[in-house]
């Protein structure tokens, strides 16, 4: 009965405002937001239709521009969406993940720690341990005359946490059997704990089989790196997430994601409708994540 009372006495004003036609729809959503005219104006689906867009809209910007945190002390801070912030423990409780390499800010405890680089990318590794804060250790790597690898730790290993970074980019086999006989010589001359850094995991495309008498290279490679005596393996955005199921039980795996510098990369770049694009199936999911 009140509904159809209303409907017959609406204002004429409400009916004829320009307020609520089409070219004002920012206008009219803020309106409809802080009145009660929103009663009457909703009553039509084409306007209900509208609306749901505009808040979807709204919403969708906000929460592009905005990431709400509440610490401990219940205090609401703002914090730009386009970065990533994590707990450091400390009284600015949200920081960038990249804060202490940002700050070349040495790790706690790493005097009993000791880096060692391999000759695939020895730029890489001297830019890590000075982000770090510390130096690499010093390695005698040469080749016989018949391609052969010969090394020589010069630094003392024994009972120290050694971290060998040797990606196994192209070529291959060199850098992979490289890598290999770094581990051994690490194992064999009492370290403590070993820990392979692999930017780049050869062979990590071959993760299955696609068609009869066909290797998985993939865990052939984590099986040899494991019987080498490594302790654990680091390794960055792995074709695929099943490749630390090649390792065994005993050696972790950290497939670490490099999203977060490409985030902070491309948001400063003011690109264009970007596409993001998945050079094969193994790819698809840190496509769609990125």
């Amino acid at each position: 009965m009140s509904y159809m009372l209303w409907k017959k006495c609406q204002s004429n004003w409400l009916k004829k405002t320009t307020c609520f036609e089409k070219r004002y729809g920012k206008a009219k959503l803020l309106l409809l937001l802080s009145t009660g005219a929103s009663i009457c104006w909703i009553r039509d689906e084409d306007n209900r239709k509208n609306l749901r867009i505009n808040c979807s809209k709204v919403k969708k910007y906000i929460n592009n521009f905005l990431v709400l945190f509440i610490n401990s002390n219940n205090n609401v801070t703002f914090y730009d969406h386009n970065s990533v912030y994590c707990d450091d423990n400390s009284k600015n409780k949200f920081r960038h993940p990249l804060w202490r390499s940002e700050e070349k800010r040495p790790i706690e405890k790493m005097e009993n720690a000791i880096l060692f680089s391999g000759s695939s990318n020895e730029l890489l590794s001297k830019n890590i341990a000075d982000h770090l804060g510390t130096n690499l250790g010093r390695v005698n790597l040469k080749r016989f005359a018949d391609g052969e690898v010969s090394m020589q730790f010069i630094d003392s290993i024994r009972g120290k946490d050694v971290y060998i970074i040797q990606p196994t980019c192209p070529p291959v086999n060199e850098n992979l059997i490289e890598l290999l006989l770094m581990i051994s010589t690490c194992r064999r001359s009492s370290a403590k704990k070993i820990t392979a850094v692999i930017p780049y995991y050869g062979y990590a495309r071959q993760d299955r089989k696609l068609s009869s008498r066909v290797p998985i290279s993939a865990a052939d490679v984590a099986r040899m790196i494991e019987a080498m005596g490594v302790d654990r393996v680091v390794a960055i955005d792995l074709h695929s997430g099943q490749i630390q199921g090649f390792f065994g039980p005993r050696v972790p795996v950290d497939n670490l994601e490099a999203q977060l510098i490409g985030l902070d990369y491309f948001t400063n770049k003011d690109l264009y409708k970007p596409v993001i694009v998945s050079p094969d199936a193994g790819g698809v999911y840190r496509a769609r994540k990125f």
